[in-house]
């Protein structure tokens, strides 16, 4: 005990020391500090928590959300983890201002239907706004929000916040590594369901008491960035209790600008300490002072932060415009701002100018003039007008106004207007009007302005405001039915008097009914020409207009003389009758073609009536809205109320009035033309209407609406008969349409846009069609029209059919339908584009454009149309477009005709000669006919900021090979096309087989039910595969890297004699290379000759070159285009041996499908074009000798199962298919592999694609564990073992094992390619996984998806784990694999995790390592391997003791080991000796020769004799922990001469300085104690460790040692009671072994018969 206290005191001795300094209080850190970096989320305390949220939907964020649609609106997943259902009526969720959703029924969108709130155990539950938020209500913010989730009483379950804004439309969920940290954004939305994993989105929020209170964006009539005041500056508030330090605090805007509270930006700062605090509830201003040539806020969307000094977020606010001059200030509550009544700096801020008063006195502000052009003194200049509303004289000197930019205008005699009939310069009498004038440094402002009247006192009186700019000369005034709203223009100026419209009204009644204020060509010509009004008269006498008066704004007014009636002799209207007044041109008077008021007064000013509009086209006169006559129209087609147009003018006649339209409303709009201008004309715009009913129709008075303009239909058009786009009005056709017929309508060019939403309405202004919008962001094209089938829905046509049926363009491919995906710019240059949409290409008119520097563009001049899915290459050279081309080989073979359909084009078939693609790199782009970029692909020195590009350029990968017949290849090619514009989509795969590359061929089967013959190897091959050769009845297609088997050339022989077509690929092999050697060599020659000779057709693989491929190393047959047997072995006698014959371990696979087999048949059929086809001449003559018969043997049954899968092919798809194969795995990934090389990469990355492939999987929990061959066992294939072993078990803890197979008298080696993925699948191939086989060769394998067919495969890999030789050592730690998993220790780990190796590492503590115990006998985990109390150490030490101690009977070390009677005198040894085995060695006698008792203590100094190192001591003196007294240990000082030492003074000090290093190492001790204490921890008991043996021992070959099955049984619960159960005879069983050890045995489960098996078998070996 006290040597485990002194570690423990030592240890805490010097903690302390170390954290002394820490407890220092002016060390201390402030906590608060620490605190800010947290999250504002909290763990969830119940059953009821919140599990996924959205909080930045698509759009307004306010849409229906459910299952058809989860992004559109707001909504929060809850999850119910209890065990029992809660009724969430009464729960509460809020947000970030602590608004609540209501929880009812209306808000869960998730389950669907719900009728209450009741959440089950294990459900989940949606709740969405779904539109439902008043005044937003509960709103989610889409940064520096929260949700919060409490009980129905009250109390806080679970909250959850964000700082960033999310990925729009992406949901946030917990952070995984910490529950109160910010949320982060998931991997898919799973409402309703379990989440998937997530990233995190940006910084930490942490609410501050530094808020922002108000900001200048757009500072006026300074500059951005100037000097404060000038300039944009940020007013911060302290809304906490305590002063604050701003040290290191800032500010960021959303460009990531920071503006720091320092000396250049704080207002205030001085050398003083205390200058960067900010006092509670005050303010401060932080100026930008020209941070940036052009400030640095933001005038339109802003979003600004500030930051506490560790980068957390304190604040935040944001806007989406500003006003120039003008600040913000805080919506309250939110994080919104508003434009500031003014500035008020370091001040309260005020409310919105609609919320101030209005009103409130008797003084008032009643019109003002914001814009003039003229300056000076009134009557000159802007002014401002007041009036008194009270009874008594009010002294408005000290009162003022301020401005919106916060300039103040005081009331004074220098801006006050003044005359005689004031009674005094700043008195306002009852019901008088004064005026004031502006001052030096006031000013109005036209576009936008606030006024705020304040008293004497500075508390606001009155308040007026304005928001858009009516022009020059046009008063402001008071909006009495919406006050606190923007002010309107007044109809005409009234400096000290009534506004407009206060004068009384007349009781004549004369009515304005039309007016024309925009006549054709210039308006003040003269009638018939210019600008009219026409007036009627309503009453019951004549009127006299004689010397009445048209007024408007801008001082305008116009006397009325019978002049100006130009269809009468005078201005008497008579009753019932108009007249049409003719402005004739006056320069005095005009009407406005935009806003305008018009009133008309008598001769006395009384007035008459007023008329207003907002709108008006040239030579359309306007008409009182809601008419008949007016289609019913009540507002302008930009929707602002005024008068309207007519359906067409009446000048000087009444205006019609139309009875009710009781007609069909069957039309709709099908086709415009918005622009045409072409070969320099500019053509009119029109529109086509069909009429889609059953009765005729009368387009008279129907109406086309945009957005901006409307026009009435009162005449047709029809296409010139000169010239196709000229569309021009015939004004003698019917305005009748007929049922399914088309009419024009022919309008003003430009009066539509390119791209107009056009309504249709019928002649009673009710609508019949309402178009959506439509080409949003798209450039306007000339002479394109835009067609419908509905009137509503809007595509573009593929060209103008005015009057015709519509083809759209929109029936064609689109521009993002085309994409490239392969370009070979080297050799026989071509450009392959796929239609990825799903309606036909027509490439008329689009564009290929070459960059190199010089722009080369070439314009596709063909009617060719090709279909969706299909392909197209342009191509240079006649290889691929001649004769003997790729378009040649497919159109001879229909084999390749079953991928996608490919077109073949030579650059002169489209038009483009002189197209070429420069080897130094290009950027090759495509476009549409409209010019619309659809793809981009940029190579080597190409521009990388070509448009449509967003990255690098992409080269040659290193791991390819020469550039003669690269092809670059986007995605796959085929069905993976990835499109991010940039060089990753480019990346994916390559090829080196030029046009060979451009088909899409067939890689996977489906589910169909086959007959599949499963083949492991050695036990079956050879008679599974001659079997299938001799049954095929028409066809054999063989490739084949190596054949030398007589037998199977026998059996093609056969074949040939039964008129089977035999065609054979074959290697060409190589001389003089270490792969190929002679016999190999002469092998393949005479069998080729020989089966030639007899018919067949041989070709040899790519025989002048290494290029493409290096090797044909596939092994595979097709028969009668049916059935395909693929391999891992070759055709010789070590991959297919006879029955009984050792052999390798080799997959192989039959299978009866005729898809499969179509797929292998068009490989065959590509790869002949890189063979020569071979004749007799090629080689030697042979002789061939038919093989002896094969001896007996089984044939693998053929089985009936229901499979899927995918064909593999090296170097084309295998790594990514391999790869892909290997991530769908979700338990175990299994490997059998003659090599698996680690130190290769494929593509542009520096990784091996399989090993981090297999390191993915195995990092989320898939076991992943490999069987390497042995026999060619290297320093890669030792590579790849320790790196599943040492590195991804040992070091990473990932479920990764890695072995080296063993062989026995039937296998000699493996020799297999395979994978089993979860046991459902199974990879059969010839693909070594190395940069060889993947990127070079030519190979080929095959994916099985199927249980049944996969477990074969399973059996035989662990047939290959379980099998265990003499030599095999997986883990090279000089323990065979055999020892290792017989005595429990795990044969794939070589270091142990204290670092030691595992053959050098004492597993059960006894004091002899692994290494020793395998050579000595004894049990690596037993301590006391014979169990008779004497631990294995002890016993090794005793046995070596014997020799040298001529009294004891010499004992063999493995006796004392493993026998309890070890010297065989009929006596338990540690009975004899003690379990040390000490008293064996001990020779002291006492005087009477008797034996000395080691546990007495026969001196009595309290030592007993074993550990007394000075015995005889007197009785009562005092010892040391030896038991020697100072005497004894004077009396062993003197020499060995019976002489005194005197060394023993002079060593003194040497012996002193050896104390201090031994202190000095104290520590490095401790070091030790602690990790032999770590390692004690992992030691187990003695019946631990026995049970682990018995665990372990199930993996050891059944052949060596059967593990027994453990069903024994213990029932004895005391000593005797066991021993009592092993008889005597029983004991005799096991020599050596003590009942105690036997009775722990029978005590785990072991019966006497299993024992005694076990000890022989271990008996034997250990021997």
């Amino acid at each position: 005990m006290l040597n485990k206290r002194y570690p423990i005191i030592l240890i805490t001795i010097m903690l302390c020391s170390y954290l002394a300094p820490l407890l220092d209080n002016d060390a201390l850190e402030d906590t608060e500090e620490v605190s800010q970096t947290s999250g504002r989320s909290t763990a969830c305390s119940g059953d009821i928590c919140i599990s996924e949220a959205l909080v930045n939907a698509f759009g307004s964020e306010t849409g229906a959300v459910g299952p058809s649609d989860w992004t559109s609106g707001e909504w929060v997943e809850l999850h119910n983890s209890g065990t029992a259902t809660v009724d969430l009526s009464t729960w509460i969720i809020d947000d970030h201002y602590n608004r609540p959703l209501s929880m009812t029924t209306n808000h869960v969108v998730y389950p669907t239907n719900a009728v209450n709130l009741e959440l089950s155990a294990g459900d989940y539950i949606v709740l969405a706004r779904n539109g439902d938020g008043g005044g937003c209500g509960y709103c989610m913010k889409n940064s520096n929000g929260m949700v919060n989730l409490k009980n129905p009483a009250g109390t806080l379950v679970h909250s959850i916040s964000w700082t960033s804004s999310p990925t729009e439309g992406t949901s946030l969920i917990e952070d995984s590594n910490d529950p109160i940290a910010d949320w982060v954004e998931s991997a898919t939305l799973s409402p309703g369901e379990a989440n998937q994993g997530g990233t995190p989105v940006g910084p930490v929020y942490f609410a501050g008491d530094i808020v922002i209170n108000e900001v200048m964006a757009d500072a006026s009539p300074s500059f951005d960035n100037a000097t404060y005041p000038g300039g944009e500056w940020v007013e911060i508030y302290n809304q906490g209790g305590n002063d604050i330090d701003l040290t290191g605090w800032y500010i960021t805007d959303a460009a990531g600008n920071m503006i720091e509270f320092d000396q250049d930006h704080l207002i205030g700062y001085t050398a003083e300490t205390d200058s960067l605090m900010i006092n509670s509830g005050d303010t401060r201003i932080v100026a930008v002072n020209g941070s940036t040539n052009s400030g640095v806020l933001n005038n339109a969307i802003e979003k600004l932060r500030v930051h506490w000094p560790n980068g957390s977020i304190g604040d935040e606010v944001n806007w989406t415009s500003t006003e120039p001059g003008f600040s913000l200030s805080r919506i309250s509550g939110s994080d919104s701002m508003f434009i500031s009544a003014h500035p008020t700096i370091n001040m309260t801020n005020l409310a919105g100018m609609e919320l101030l008063p209005t009103l409130t006195g008797d003084i008032f502000i009643t019109e003002y003039l914001p814009s003039t052009n003229t300056s000076g003194a009134f009557p000159n200049g802007k002014w401002i007008e007041i009036v008194n509303n009270g009874t008594t004289i009010i002294d408005v000197s000290g009162w003022s106004i301020t401005n919106g930019k916060g300039d103040i205008l005081y009331f004074d005699p220098g801006t006050m207007v003044f005359n005689q009939s004031h009674s005094g310069v700043t008195e306002v009498n009852p019901g008088e009007r004064r005026l004031i004038s502006m001052s030096n440094n006031f000013d109005l402002y036209d576009y936008y302005e606030h006024l705020v009247l304040k008293d004497s006192q500075g508390s606001i009186i009155d308040t007026a405001w304005h928001s858009n700019y009516f022009g020059d000369n046009v008063s402001m005034v008071r909006d009495y039915d919406n006050l606190g709203l923007a002010w309107v223009p007044s109809n005409w100026i009234t400096p000290g008097e009534p506004e407009p419209g206060t004068e009384p009204y007349v009781a004549v009644d004369v009515k304005i009914t039309e007016i024309l204020p925009d006549s054709e060509g210039s308006d003040t010509q003269s009638w018939p020409l210019g600008e009219w009004l026409e007036v009627y008269n309503n009453d019951s006498s004549a009127v006299d207009l004689t010397g009445w008066k048209l007024k408007a704004s801008n001082s305008r007014s116009f006397t009325i003389g019978g002049y100006n009636f130009p269809l009468q002799i005078d201005a008497v209207i008579q009753p019932g009758d108009v007249g049409l007044i003719a402005l004739n041109g006056t320069n005095s008077f005009y009407l406005k073609q935009t806003t305008d008021i018009i009133t008309l007064v008598d001769a006395n000013d009384g007035i008459v009536d007023t008329v207003g509009w907002n709108h008006s086209s040239e030579n359309m006169s306007l008409i009182a809205p809601g008419s008949s006559h007016a289609g019913y129209t009540t507002t302008s087609p930009a929707g602002i109320t005024g008068w309207v147009e007519p359906a067409w003018p009446t000048p000087g006649t009444i205006n019609p009035t139309w009875p009710a339209y009781t007609d069909s409303n069957d039309l709709i709009i099908t086709e415009y033309m918005g622009w045409c201008d072409e070969g320099g004309n500019n053509y009119h715009d029109w529109v086509e209407i069909m009429n889609n009913g059953t009765t005729p129709i009368d387009l008279l008075r129907w109406r086309v609406d945009t957005d901006t303009k409307r026009i009435f239909i009162n005449n047709l058009a029809e296409v010139s008969s000169t010239d196709s786009k000229s569309i021009v009005a015939n004004l003698t056709k019917s305005t009748i349409v007929n049922p399914g017929e088309y009419a024009l309508i022919s309008l003003p060019r430009s009066f539509l846009m390119a791209v107009d939403v056009i309504d249709l309405y019928n002649p009673d202004g009710v609508v019949v069609g309402i178009s959506n919008t439509h080409g949003e962001g798209l450039t306007p094209n000339t002479c394109e029209s835009w067609i419908s089938d509905d009137g509503t829905n809007w595509f573009s046509g593929a060209y103008p059919t005015p009057g015709q049926a519509n083809i759209q363009a929109t029936d064609f491919a689109t521009a993002q339908d085309i994409v490239m995906t392969r370009v070979s710019p080297y050799d026989n240059e071509f450009i392959q584009i796929k239609n990825i949409g799903d309606k036909d290409a027509f490439l008329n008119g689009w564009t290929i454009n070459i960059n190199d520097g010089t722009v080369y563009e070439c314009t596709i001049i063909n009617n060719m149309f090709f279909a969706p899915q299909s392909s197209v290459v342009f191509a240079e050279e006649s290889a691929i477009t001649g004769s003997g081309g790729m378009a040649d080989v497919i159109a001879t073979d229909t084999n390749l005709l079953l991928g996608e359909a490919t077109t073949y084009l030579n650059f002169d078939d489209i038009g483009c000669a002189d197209l070429y693609i420069p080897d130094s790199g290009v950027a090759v782009s495509l476009k549409d006919a409209n010019g619309e970029l659809g793809d981009t692909f940029v190579f080597d020195a190409g521009p990388a900021s070509q448009d449509g590009w967003s990255s690098e350029t992409v080269s040659i990968p290193s791991s390819s090979v020469a550039d003669d017949e690269f092809v670059f290849i986007r995605g796959d090619g085929c069905s993976f096309l990835p499109d991010t514009d940039s060089a990753t989509d480019w990346k994916y795969q390559w090829s080196i087989t030029g046009g060979m590359s451009t088909l899409c061929l067939q890689t996977e089967f489906s589910q169909s039910e086959a007959i599949v013959v499963p083949i492991v190897g050695p036990q079956n091959g050879l008679l599974e595969l001659k079997q299938f050769i001799d049954e095929s009845q028409t066809s054999l297609r063989i490739q084949l890297y190596q054949l030398q088997d007589a037998h199977l050339v026998q059996a093609l022989l056969d074949a040939l004699q039964r008129n089977v077509s035999v065609e054979l690929m074959l290697d060409p092999g190589c001389n003089n290379c270490n792969i190929w050697s002679e016999t190999d060599l002469q092998y393949k020659n005479n069998f080729a000759y020989t089966l030639i000779e007899a018919g067949a057709t041989v070709y040899e693989f790519n025989t002048n070159s290494n290029e493409p491929y290096l090797y044909l190393h596939s092994k595979v047959v097709v028969r009668d285009t049916t059935s395909v047997w693929i391999s891992s072995g070759n055709w010789k006698s070590s991959s297919v041996p006879a029955p009984g014959v050792r052999g390798n371990v080799e997959w192989s696979v039959i299978i009866d499908n005729s898809d499969l087999a179509e797929m292998v048949d068009q490989q065959f059929n590509l790869d002949i074009h890189w063979s020569e086809l071979m004749t007799l001449s090629d080689y030697d003559a042979y002789t061939f000798y038919p093989p002896t018969t094969i001896g007996g043997g089984g044939i693998q049954a053929a089985i009936q199962a229901s499979i899927s899968g995918e064909l593999l092919t090296c170097p084309e798809n295998c790594v990514t298919k391999i790869t892909d194969f290997i991530r769908s795995a979700e338990d175990e990934v299994l490997l059998s592999q003659q090599t698996l090389d680690v130190d290769w990469s494929y593509g542009w990355g520096d990784e091996n694609p399989i090993i981090t492939a297999l390191h993915e999987v195995a990092s989320r929990g898939v076991g992943v564990h490999l069987i390497i061959n042995g026999a060619y066992l290297d320093d890669d294939d030792q590579e790849v073992v320790d790196l599943f072993n040492e590195v991804w078990n040992g070091s990473e803890g990932l479920d990764a094992s890695a072995i080296v197979m063993s062989e026995d008298d039937d296998v000699s080696k493996l020799h297999n390619k395979g994978i089993i993925v979860d046991g459902e699948s199974v990879l059969v191939s010839s693909i070594n996984m190395g940069s060889s086989a993947m990127n070079r060769n030519r190979e080929m394998g095959v994916i099985i998806h199927s249980s049944i067919i996969t477990q074969y495969y399973l059996d035989g890999w662990h047939d290959d784990w379980n099998r265990l030789d003499n030599v095999t050592d997986s883990d090279q730690d000089s323990l065979t694999d055999k020892w290792e998993v017989a005595n429990g220790l795990n044969r794939t780990k070589r270091i142990m995790p204290s670092g030691v190796t595992e053959d050098m590492f004492d597993s059960d503590g006894d004091g002899v390592n692994n290494t020793d115990e395998n050579k000595q006998g004894s049990h690596p985990l037993l301590a006391d391997t014979d169990g008779d109390c004497a631990i294995d150490s002890v016993e090794i030490a005793w046995a070596q003791s014997t020799a040298l101690n001529s009294s004891i009977a010499n004992v063999a070390i493995y006796d004392a080991l493993n026998m309890e009677d070890a010297d065989g005198d009929g006596i338990k040894d540690t009975d004899k000796y003690g379990c040390d085995l000490s008293a064996s060695t001990d020779t002291q006698q006492s005087g009477d020769d008797q034996t000395i008792d080691p546990d007495a203590d026969d001196d009595g100094d309290g030592i007993a004799n074993k550990n007394d190192l000075c015995p005889g001591t007197i009785a009562g003196g005092l010892t040391d922990l030896d038991g020697c007294s100072s005497d004894q240990l004077g009396d062993q000082a003197e020499a060995s001469d019976g002489k005194k030492d005197t060394t023993g003074s002079n060593t003194m000090l040497v012996i002193m300085l050896v104390a201090a290093i031994f202190t000095a190492g104290a520590f490095l001790i401790l070091k030790q104690l602690e990790s032999k204490a770590s390692q004690a921890k992992d030691l187990v008991s003695l019946e631990e460790q026995e049970m682990m043996l018995v665990e372990n021992s199930e993996a050891v070959d059944t052949e060596e040692w059967a593990m027994p099955v453990l069903d024994g049984s213990s029932t004895s619960s005391g000593d005797d009671a066991a021993s009592s159960e092993i008889s005597a005879e029983d004991m005799a069983k096991f020599p050596g072994w003590g009942i105690d050890v036997v009775q722990r045995y029978i005590d785990s489960g072991w019966t006497i018969e299993q024992l005694a098996e076990y000890y022989q078998e271990q008996l034997q070996d250990n021997q």
